[in-house]
């Protein structure tokens, strides 16, 4: 029996080649694929970790407030809400050096807390007819723009790539609320991001005057 023909042999040889050539792109292509949906599933367990690392400290941070605060003053769904955080000159009444307003943010992602903040070196004589009393009913949040405009306030950010804050009470007027929920929606890098609920509330409650 005669062996194959030189002809046939580099037939044979070629058509391995090509052979070689289609797997080894379909082995490549099937790779990438999988290493990019990888990586795409490990950037979005990333972005989820983060958000809810976020979420964490925004609830630590929120009841650093809360907890010792007196009452939730003031609620704006559209701005933010207000909190009464202790009754430091014992009269009974809400000054403005003992409000906290949290502004939220969505466009910019951020919610923050502002305060009055008189410099230091002013004396009570100035500082004590400044601390004007906020009546209760009163814009707080338009008396914390007055005196930012004065100069007179300091704001740092408490909550960044915040979505969303929306406060649910369980009383019609937030003043009589001695307990509340707040749900933050975090940036989490998908269109389906799921709110986060936090239970916050003041121990030593307290109804202005």
């Amino acid at each position: 029996m005669s062996g194959p023909t030189p002809s046939s042999a580099r037939g044979l040889t070629m058509l391995e080649l090509l052979l070689a050539i289609v797997v080894t792109s379909f082995v490549g292509l099937a790779l990438s694929t999988a290493l990019t949906a990888t990586a795409r599933g490990m950037t979005g367990a990333g972005d989820a970790r983060s958000a809810l690392q976020r979420a964490h400290a925004a609830y630590v941070r929120l009841r650093a407030y809360t907890d010792p605060a007196l009452c939730v003053f003031q609620h704006d769904p559209e701005r933010g809400f207000v909190v009464w955080l202790d009754d430091s000159r014992y009269s009974g009444t809400v000054n403005l050096t003992e409000i906290r307003v949290f502004w939220v943010k969505p466009a910019e992602g951020v919610v923050t807390v502002e305060r009055v903040d008189f410099p230091d070196e002013w004396p009570e004589e100035i500082v004590g007819p400044l601390d004007t009393v906020v009546p209760t009913g009163s814009d707080a949040f338009t008396a914390m723009l007055d005196q930012r405009a004065l100069g007179n306030t300091t704001e740092e950010v408490l909550v960044d790539g915040a979505e969303q804050l929306e406060l649910i009470f369980s009383t019609p007027d937030p003043l009589d609320a001695a307990r509340f929920q707040a749900r933050l929606t975090m940036d989490a890098g998908t269109e389906d991001a799921q709110p986060v609920l936090m239970a916050l509330g003041m121990r030593a409650h307290q109804k202005p005057r």
